[in-house]
């Protein structure tokens, strides 16, 4: 038997149209020492239909991202996302340079344990990154869908 503590767990208070897709995005950080990040960080998703979400600054009242967490977040996409029953074809993450700060050397590396993103009750994605993810090699990471059954990162 495996025992997991989480140091914290925050939850999306958003809510969204009724002319969208509601997705709940779940994020994992890692169990390692200074492996949460405060830093903004933005979502693109890719549907298999051709369809785009974005989701900026993925934001929840409380300490997002900390080490040893999973964050909830809710996002709104446009109608139609979650029409069939693949799953998205394309998920991004990307580090934006906040407005007060100039220096790329001030953003936080942070380790990616996994990441899932439920919409009409399935998992859509599920993906284990288990890295590290450092803004001063890249900006933007993620996954692409190649086939039925297999992601490729970049």
């Amino acid at each position: 038997m495996v025992f997991v503590h989480v140091a914290s767990d925050t939850r999306s208070r958003n809510s969204c149209p009724i002319h969208s897709d509601r997705l709940e995005v779940e994020i994992e950080t890692g169990d390692e020492w200074l492996a949460g990040t405060d830093d903004e960080i933005h979502l693109l998703l890719h549907s298999a239909n051709g369809l785009v979400c974005q989701a900026y600054n993925l934001d929840n009242w409380g300490n997002d991202r900390e080490r040893n967490s999973i964050d909830r977040y809710t996002i709104c996409c446009p109608k139609g996302f979650l029409d069939g029953d693949e799953e998205i074809s394309m998920f991004a993450l990307a580090y934006i340079l906040p407005p007060k700060r100039t220096d790329l050397l001030q953003l936080d590396n942070w380790f990616i344990e996994r990441v899932t993103i439920k919409g009409n009750g399935r998992d859509i994605f599920n993906y284990r990154f288990h890295s590290w993810i450092s803004p001063l090699k890249e900006r933007m990471f993620g996954v692409s869908k190649v086939n039925e059954t297999s992601y490729v990162r970049f």
